[in-house]
């Protein structure tokens, strides 16, 4: 059976995260429902490089699912694409490797997180950014994010349904960039626990007003303690960038 490779984008804003759910609309579900119409056959499971909550945007998500008979994949890329016009798109479908797996085979993601940081709020970008009209201190900012590179255990930055067994995760890069009024977070790691980069954006804001008991991301990471961190940043301004693969 060949093994089909999709890279989508998706407005988180459109769906209720990627999971099927019952009673609301999931990418999972969504995605399952036009492919079965395009290839008028029942497609499951799909296998997604990670799981985004409702809210979260998706520049380049892969998954990966299996078929029992090679399909035209342009066409399946512009049907599957009509069908979800505006809120999915398919901008790459290929024949995988058999044993590739969108999920497993991950070796790194990069999330970037995005903070409108002006007096007026957004109007072509709403639903896309967290706005926060005070100003921040975004040095201070810049400076705390680095200190997550490198390999930590990230208890402070699970929430309390994070099923992972580990959360002893290997950051590669952290930054936070400033674009005008426009603050991205940047992260890049071998995988994260669910709401992690969320609670670090919040935290990092957390300590750029000094609303935090702890006054630096070290002593967050240090406590262990979910409960010292910083809020859970609003899941629109989230955006899953890119995943990468040994072949890819």
């Amino acid at each position: 059976m060949p093994n089909i490779r999709l890279v989508i984008e998706y407005d988180g804003a459109a769906f209720h995260g990627w999971q099927m759910q019952r009673g609301v609309r999931s990418v999972e579900s969504e995605l399952e429902r036009a492919l079965g119409i395009v290839l008028r056959c029942k497609i499951h499971p799909l296998y997604a490089s990670g799981r985004t909550d409702a809210g979260v945007h998706a520049r380049a998500q892969v998954l990966n699912f299996h078929v029992a008979d090679l399909p035209d994949l342009r066409r399946l890329s512009l049907a599957v694409s009509g069908i979800l016009r505006g809120k999915l798109s398919v901008l790459q479908a290929e024949v995988a490797p058999d044993d590739f797996h969108a999920r497993y085979d991950a070796v790194s993601k990069q999330y970037s997180y995005h903070i409108l940081n002006r007096a007026c709020p957004p109007a072509l970008d709403k639903g896309k950014v967290w706005y926060i009209p005070r100003r921040l201190d975004v040095e201070l900012m810049r400076r705390e994010a680095k200190v997550l590179e490198g390999q930590h255990d990230f208890s402070s930055f699970r929430c309390s349904g994070c099923m992972a067994r580990d959360p002893v995760k290997n950051i590669f890069e952290s930054e936070l960039q400033q674009h005008g009024d426009l603050l991205i977070y940047r992260v890049i790691g071998s995988g994260f626990l669910k709401q992690m980069v969320r609670t670090i954006v919040g935290t990092l804001v957390g300590l750029s007003d000094g609303m935090l008991d702890l006054k630096s991301m070290q002593e967050v990471l240090d406590v262990r303690d979910r409960r010292k961190a910083g809020i859970t940043a609003p899941a629109c301004g989230l955006y899953l960038d890119w995943v990468k693969y040994p072949d890819l």
